[in-house]
């Protein structure tokens, strides 16, 4: 056991951990992590990898450690536990399979305006889970002092997805388990909801609206209209938003997608938006969760590491 000890300490430099004990949460190192497997097949220990949106856990009878990415704080753990604990029961009940993120009204296969107006909610989801008590204003609070990336892996953590795989002594998987998180319907209520207001949103906008995207409205017009927009997010849902000038707007049908090109700010800006028929659960999943496909096989396929 002392052996152990130390190669561990002197490769990974990380402290050992007790099972029982709760993860110790530390910065994902790819390199890191590779030693600690390596050592585990070397001693033929078992352990348990378990890799989810946002976070990597590995598990062993010496090990119990929490690698976060290093873009993400400890904060914003922090802050999603206590989005969780607060979490009352949901006020209408979701269907993901109707749940829609955008909507376009471009009605052409080339569309060009010199300015056209974005009106973005503002920590938009966070705000949808706080006016409907499900969470306290204190909490909220704390989401908002977030940055925006940690901010909405706070919120996307509701609807975390979980690959296990367990591994025996000799580094082979023996077992692979998916788990869904239990407060999935929380995330998916956000976004059900911030559609609907967007969809109500239209009527003010009539032949002007041009898309939906998730928390965002484009559409064209003038200041007017924008703070009419502005005005009725909050006045009437008690959302704030901010107003964008968007110059030198394209749009131009490609095969089962628009291109979208425009400036906002000094900065090009490139966006491809799905023809409402290619719409489908999995690309709504993987949108609103900033997954990166990673192709997981089934035990017998997967080997050794």
């Amino acid at each position: 056991m002392n052996e152990r000890k130390n190669l561990l300490s002197e490769n990974q430099n990380l402290q050992i951990e007790k099972r029982n004990k709760p993860p110790r949460k530390v910065k994902l190192n790819a390199n890191s992590l590779k030693e600690l497997i390596n050592f585990h097949k070397n001693f033929k220990m078992k352990f348990v990898i378990s890799l989810s949106n946002y976070t990597s856990l590995f598990k062993s009878d010496l090990y119990n450690l929490h690698f976060l990415k290093k873009s993400h704080s400890f904060q914003m753990f922090s802050v999603y536990n206590k989005i969780k604990a607060d979490l009352k029961e949901l006020p209408i009940p979701v269907d993901i399979r109707y749940i829609k993120y955008y909507q376009t009204n471009f009605n052409t296969d080339k569309l060009y305006a010199d300015k056209i107006y974005q009106i973005d909610i503002k920590s938009c989801y966070a705000s949808i889970l706080k006016n409907n008590k499900l969470i306290s204003d204190e909490t909220f609070a704390n989401v908002c002092k977030l940055s925006k990336e940690n901010r909405l892996a706070a919120i996307g953590m509701l609807a975390s997805r979980k690959n296990i795989f367990h591994f025996d002594e000799t580094g082979n998987v023996y077992e692979h388990e998916q788990k869904k998180s239990d407060t999935s319907d929380y995330f998916f209520f956000c976004v059900q909801e911030t559609f609907r207001i967007m969809d109500e949103c239209k009527h003010i906008l009539g032949d002007d609206f041009l898309f939906i995207w998730v928390d965002a409205i484009y559409f064209k017009g003038d200041m007017n209209k924008a703070n009419e927009v502005v005005n009725y997010f909050k006045s009437e849902h008690n959302l704030d938003s901010c107003i964008n000038e968007l110059f030198e707007f394209e749009v131009e049908m490609r095969k089962d997608f628009y291109r979208l090109r425009y400036i906002k700010g000094k900065d090009k800006t490139f966006m491809d938006i799905p023809m409402p028929e290619q719409s489908e659960k999995t690309e709504l999943l993987n949108y609103l969760l900033n997954i990166k496909h990673q192709k997981y096989v089934k035990p017998k396929q997967f080997g050794k590491i």
